[in-house]
């Protein structure tokens, strides 16, 4: 099925195309538990706050409690949405619709603070919406935070036999699946300690464990590509993989934005608790970076720095654009980008062969790559008074960081703007690779292709001839 991206600024849009169908389950319309895993209709999740709570203050909290539900009794039963006005806090999550079909991995991508985590805890029902209903057709087992669900003072294997028990699992299947978690988790005999011990790692270890091999037909998962080192990262790949090829629905929440991109069949982007993406992942991540900050896209150039040359054609301001032209905060490794430079020339009649040269720097100040127009020969013979000199990078090979840039322009050979340190700029982090995996240790990432082979016959013969003179 084609997927469209689309804006969805008004749910209630989506409510008013669902017909009547819908409620008469037919061969060509099957009925919701068969086509969905999850349905979520105008749900609502408001924290109300009411201030410094001291002892002094619990009969006025109690009172205004049981006037809020009395507010909201009548919505609650009729499963309506409660407008914002009503109910004063703050709305984690706002009147959001979404359906996920069975076997669809979904990506759940925003901000921190734009209700991702909340959105899960409703689904699973940690937490209970303020309005709205939400329907479930399978067994869900979630993994919402590193060892969450876990009791401290139980040991690894007693909180296994737990969350068995939370998905409704009986001893003896999940005896069947306690080995293969241990394998998985690869905490041996700590499987016996009280969790309390753990470190962070293992805790992770052992909750996405837990998570993945009870075999629940849902899988709800937030920011396990976060959390642990590379090899475990790895293993959870590969895991979301064979989850996927198995059928099973998953919800991922990442801030990869190239993991979503890579392993999901759909994304939504929430913003302020509301979905306003939702659609193609490669879609709705595009759309996402290019809206990630609202300012500071076009940024001055040498206001604190000393410029150098005569002055007849200069840079004013710079910003980098995605590969669909929209203006973006940073530049993502691996992804296209365009840097842009606008320029003005005071003279453009006389002003001929503009070249300009760049060079990146780390934020300790060391040179990393150049690129310039003298040595790809693609030098301007001429320009106009104003206007934009724009280079395109088809994948950025800088692993997330701070970076700052120098910049040398000349007009027939001389030097007309220079300014050392010109100005700075931020990497975010990508999948140079495309394995759903960041690289981040080298500055630099390159394009390579490895193989295994054997030895060609001049290598043996070669090999042989050192043997006999015992080199």
């Amino acid at each position: 099925m084609e997927m469209v991206s689309k804006d969805i600024s008004n749910n209630d849009a989506l409510d008013d195309a669902k017909t009547g169908a819908e409620m008469c389950p037919t061969a060509d319309n099957p009925p919701a538990f068969e086509e969905y895993a999850i349905r979520v209709d105008g749900i609502s999740k408001c924290f109300e706050s009411y201030g410094y709570q001291q002892f002094r203050h619990v009969p006025g909290i109690l009172v205004k409690s049981v006037k809020t539900a009395l507010k909201s009794i009548k919505p609650r039963l009729l499963g309506q949405f409660i407008d914002s006005n009503q109910l004063k806090g703050f709305w984690a999550i706002n009147n959001v619709t979404l359906d996920v079909k069975k076997g669809e991995v979904l990506g759940i991508i925003g901000r921190n603070g734009s209700g991702k985590t909340t959105l899960l805890k409703l689904i699973t029902k940690v937490t209970h919406p303020t309005a709205g209903r939400i329907e479930v057709y399978g067994r869900i087992s979630a993994l919402l935070g590193v060892g969450t669900g876990f009791h401290p003072m139980f040991t690894g294997r007693q909180n296994v036999y737990l969350g068995g028990m939370v998905l409704g699992l009986t001893k003896e299947e999940v005896d069947e699946r306690f080995d293969d978690i241990v394998a998985f988790s690869e905490i041996g005999d700590a499987i016996d300690k009280r969790v309390q011990h753990y470190s962070s790692g293992m805790r992770s270890r052992l909750g996405f464990a837990v998570a993945v091999q009870l075999r629940a037909e849902i899988l709800l998962l937030d920011e396990v590509l976060a959390v642990g080192d590379v090899g475990f990262q790895r293993k959870c790949l590969k895991e979301i993989i064979n989850m996927r090829n198995s059928g099973r629905t998953i919800l991922l929440v990442s801030h990869n934005t190239n993991a979503i991109k890579t392993y999901c069949d759909r994304a939504v982007l929430l913003e302020e608790g509301r979905i306003v993406r939702d659609g193609v992942p490669a879609d709705v991540v595009s759309y996402y970076l290019s809206h990630m900050f609202d300012e500071g896209k076009v940024k001055s150039i040498g206001d604190n720095a000393e410029r150098m040359g005569d002055g007849s054609i200069y840079i004013k301001q710079f910003w980098f654009e995605d590969e669909m032209s929209r203006r973006v905060s940073s530049p993502v490794c691996g992804e296209v980008v365009t840097l842009c430079f606008e320029y003005f020339c005071q003279d453009p009649v006389n002003t001929k062969n503009v070249e300009l040269g760049v060079a990146l720097r780390d934020a300790g100040g060391r040179s990393l790559i150049r690129i310039s127009t003298e040595k790809t020969a693609m030098r301007f013979e001429s320009v106009k008074k104003s206007g934009v000199i724009r280079v395109t990078i088809a994948r950025v090979p800088l692993i997330a960081g701070d970076y700052s840039f120098d910049y040398r322009m000349t007009a027939d050979g001389e030097e007309a703007d220079y300014i050392v340190n010109a100005a700075e700029f931020a990497v975010a982090e990508g999948d140079f690779f495309g394995t759903g995996m960041c690289e981040t240790h080298s500055p630099i990432v390159v394009d390579q292709t490895w193989s295994l082979h054997d030895l060609r016959p001049e290598e043996k013969a070669e090999n042989v001839k050192n043997d006999a003179l015992g080199g």
